[in-house]
């Protein structure tokens, strides 16, 4: 059974919204790690850690029943490396044919190190070696990609 208890980082403004309407994949960003979803974890603490710095912080709580979904799992490895960089650099979201993804979460420089990259200061290997540094990437991540597993993820409380 793949059953996940989790948390998603966010304003009480955009808390209020996912509430009375529901999860939307069109109000994500298209360049973080895995691309445009809907973005959870596992892990509370990083949740809180995610809107920290937000004006009205929330944290809201979902289970989602991973059963019967196609699911995309990812190591830190190489093949993760490759895919945060395609999404992060290239702007290439290749996972959308998976209704969710599971992976660590990128080293919390990307925005100085996407920035060194795009300026020509680091290498695609400086890049993918730098990427996985730090404590985030033992930390993990569960995107929302279809409205499949949309409907497979209900709200259980504020976190």
């Amino acid at each position: 059974m793949a059953r996940y208890l989790l948390y998603h980082g966010t304003t009480k403004e955009a808390y209020k919204d996912i509430l009375e309407n529901g999860i939307s994949l069109k109000k994500t960003r298209d360049t973080a790690d895995f691309g445009a979803g809907f973005y959870l974890t596992p892990n509370k603490g990083v949740a809180k850690a995610r809107v920290a710095n937000k004006l009205n912080p929330a944290v809201m709580q979902f289970e989602l029943n991973g059963d019967d979904l196609n699911v995309k799992k990812f190591k830190l490895d190489d093949e993760w490396k490759e895919e945060v960089f395609r999404q992060r650099i290239l702007g290439i979201d290749d996972l959308t044919d998976y209704d969710y993804i599971v992976g660590p979460i990128a080293d919390g420089i990307m925005r100085r190190m996407i920035k060194a990259y795009n300026i020509g200061e680091i290498t695609k290997e400086e890049f993918l070696n730098n990427i996985s540094h730090g404590e985030l990437p033992k930390k993990v991540q569960i995107v929302i990609k279809s409205y499949n597993a949309v409907n497979q993820c209900k709200f259980c409380k504020e976190g």
